[in-house]
């Protein structure tokens, strides 16, 4: 790897953190030492709800984070939902290029509503808005992806960070923490100023990190642009007072102090919590719904009366609800009733009558909506993560036999 080339400084924000990223119109997110998770616009911070040991932002604000039990969440509307897998690193590019990599190393890129699996192995992996996508392997060594090959392309150096910003750029952290930069994929690294244990970028250019105290720092790249990316660098400049060419020179600044997280947002430590409440319903009579299990699934009755977990936001997915007390009826657009058979298994047979009706059991809020479970005749409604149904000796009040209430 080369000498460095003439870059801009890095500027010292305030608070401490181990990941950090930012968006392209200057959203942060940065996740600290104790997992504790904040976002902020440059000038201060503000805890949001619930633990992750890695969060990434996309270009386009989409926010991804995993936890120290590996489990994976997206963030919608006012908070975290879980994901099906596992891993222990993720990285957003946008909200259509998500990659994570799990603790055997295995790669998978999000290809809604599952994972792809990629070839190879790695430990680190990071993908851009452009879906540019590099990693690093338990060896050090740099690998590029050809999505055209279907493979890894190996690079030269080490490193065991990796932070793509488009196609043509990508920034490198190796084991001592030292930065470098290649450029038009030419296979030459250009080092460049200060180290770090942290390196995240959006498309524009602009540069964040943390170092091994958990300072975070930001700066243009070499080649970032000047036009959009100059608002962000700009609008930071005005509100931080130091700058620092050289890390160390600067004092950290204090963590920030929590803000109060509203209580309606559940923590992402658990995807299913609150004590179980079972004599308020949360459905209104004749209104319109759909059923998102914790797994992201939206329940369905397709069109040859099966059931799965498909479905999205169609007529297949948007029930009216029937609501009698605590127990509730459900039919769907094209007029089919969601049942569970004499079997146990979900299915479209029923005609509106007693193997129709579900009693509610509440589970409280989860994500700003009412959390439920389903009781029929014979068994709970539950759909696996891969979007099978769940028969009645596989499924209870559980994870996958919980749903949002989602209003439609």
């Amino acid at each position: 790897m080369h000498a460095s080339e003439i870059t801009p400084s890095w500027s010292h924000l305030p608070g401490k953190g181990v990941t950090i990223g930012v968006s392209e119109d200057g959203k942060f997110v940065c996740s600290n030492a104790e997992h504790h998770l904040y976002t902020g616009d440059g000038k201060g911070w503000m805890q949001m709800p619930g633990k992750a040991r890695v969060i990434s932002i996309g270009n386009d604000g989409d926010l991804w984070c995993v936890n120290k039990d590996d489990t994976i969440y997206h963030w919608e509307e006012r908070g975290w939902m879980q994901l099906p897998g596992a891993a222990v690193h993720v990285s957003c590019g946008n909200k259509d290029h998500i990659v994570v990599v799990n603790k055997h190393q295995h790669i998978y890129l999000w290809n809604h509503p599952g994972w792809v699996q990629l070839s190879g192995k790695l430990t680190h992996a990071a993908i851009a808005a452009d879906g540019e996508l590099w990693g690093c392997n338990e060896d050090e060594h740099i690998y590029r992806y050809d999505y055209s090959a279907k493979k890894w392309e190996k690079q030269a150096g080490k490193a065991v960070k990796c932070a793509p910003v488009r196609k043509g750029s990508v920034y490198v952290i190796n084991s001592e923490g030292f930065l470098y930069h290649m450029k038009d994929n030419e296979g030459k690294w250009r080092m460049q100023p200060g180290k770090l244990t942290w390196i995240a970028a959006n498309h524009h250019g602009v540069l964040v990190g943390a170092n091994r105290e958990e300072k975070l720092y930001l700066r243009p790249a070499a080649d970032y642009d000047k036009k959009e990316g100059h608002k962000i660098m700009e609008f930071i400049k005005s509100a931080v007072a130091s700058e620092a060419p050289e890390f160390g020179e600067v004092k950290a600044a204090p963590a920030p102090a929590p803000a109060p997280v509203a209580a309606m947002v559940a923590p992402i430590a658990a995807a299913v919590v609150a004590a179980e409440v079972k004599h308020e319903n949360p459905f209104i009579n004749n209104g319109k719904y759909r059923l998102r299990a914790c797994s992201g699934k939206h329940v369905r009755v397709n069109h040859n009366k099966t059931v799965d977990g498909e479905g999205e936001d169609g007529p297949w997915a948007t029930f009216t609800a029937f609501v009698e007390n605590d127990t509730v009826r459900f039919q769907n657009e094209k007029g089919l009733w969601l049942t569970i058979g004499d079997n146990g298994m979900p299915d479209g047979h029923g005609l509106g009558g007693p193997r129709c009706v579900f009693h509610v059991i509440n589970k409280g809020h989860h994500l700003g909506h009412h959390q439920v479970a389903l009781k029929g005749h014979i068994g709970h409604l539950g759909i696996h993560p891969d979007g099978r149904p769940k028969n009645a000796s596989e499924t209870g009040t559980g994870e996958h036999g919980t749903f949002l209430v989602v209003r439609v």
